[in-house]
């Protein structure tokens, strides 16, 4: 899963990073819907749980960009995985780790030399 023989270090970090992110979005998942689960009628009205499912849609897809994302740094192509990243921390809400571990695979010597 994380092989790292032969690969610079800021592939490397960037790759750690990219799969740190994954899985704190995982976790900030599912905090949010045991949050949504439990602030229906009690805590929140109506309408802002149905904005807070939106925004949980838009997390779920940027997670599945990231995986993607982890993907492509673990077949090579750290400019894919590194412009994936990007694109997956900008949804809302923003993913800082995610874009740090993407602006460094973009930065990573493997990144030029596919290029």
């Amino acid at each position: 899963m994380l092989s790292m023989e032969g690969i610079s270090t800021e592939a490397k970090i960037g790759k750690i990073l990219i799969l740190v992110a994954i899985i704190l979005g995982v976790i900030g998942l599912v905090i949010m819907s045991a949050i949504g689960s439990l602030g229906v009628g009690l805590f929140f009205p109506a309408w802002l749980v149905g904005g807070f499912v939106i925004l949980m849609i838009v997390k779920v897809i940027g997670i599945v960009i990231g995986v993607i994302a982890f993907k492509s740094a673990e077949d090579g192509d750290y400019s894919r995985a590194g412009i994936l990243a990007i694109v997956s921390s900008v949804l809302p809400p923003i993913d800082i780790l995610m874009l740090v571990g993407a602006i460094v695979c973009i930065i990573s010597p493997e990144a030029k030399k596919k290029a």
